[in-house]
């Protein structure tokens, strides 16, 4: 059972949701030391939490290669392949919503996914994006590392859904 917060003061709400964020961070980090505790294991996990955060990055903008608003399942699709560039599925400037159409069917639809890029934030930003190194350095963190990023992960997810949350609760007046 989760508590509520007593007081509806600006601070005291804050105070509540960082020891709320501060709880699920904790949680989340003993579950999986209890799944596993390997590294390969950790850096799936850290790639899972980025692309989620760029999906609320993103939230509301459509599939970054077709535009279409995603129905069912939202993709965090990458420029460069995740599987053909093992350290660069790490960086969130690599990682954009996508469509399951475009980012399984047509192979991330790189294309559209470079257009989407200009007209969403520009013809600059489209070429630093292009430009990352395709041939990025392996990461070698070891597990404390990646359990700390994975954690730091966890908590800004808490923190844009949580700001989501209230977005929508102020836009609908709920």
């Amino acid at each position: 059972t989760s508590m509520q917060p007593t007081c509806l003061k600006p601070e005291c709400l804050a105070t509540y949701g960082r020891m709320q964020v501060k709880k699920q961070v904790k949680e989340e980090v003993k579950k999986l030391e209890d799944k596993q505790k390997d590294v390969p294991y950790f850096k799936k996990k850290l790639g899972e939490k980025l692309q989620a955060i760029a999906r609320y990055l993103d939230f509301g903008k459509g599939c970054i290669s077709c535009g279409k608003p995603p129905y069912g399942m939202v993709y965090g699709g990458h420029r460069r392949a995740k599987g053909e560039f093992s350290a660069i599925r790490f960086d969130l400037h690599n990682i954009s919503s996508q469509c399951y159409s475009c980012n399984e069917k047509k192979s991330g639809n790189i294309d559209g996914y470079l257009a989407g890029l200009e007209e969403r934030y520009g013809k600059g930003y489209r070429d630093y994006v292009n430009s990352l190194p395709i041939t990025y350095k392996e990461l070698k963190l070891n597990l404390h590392e990646i359990k700390l990023a994975y954690a730091k992960a966890v908590k800004i997810e808490g923190e844009l859904k949580r700001n989501l949350k209230l977005l929508s609760s102020i836009v609908t007046g709920k």
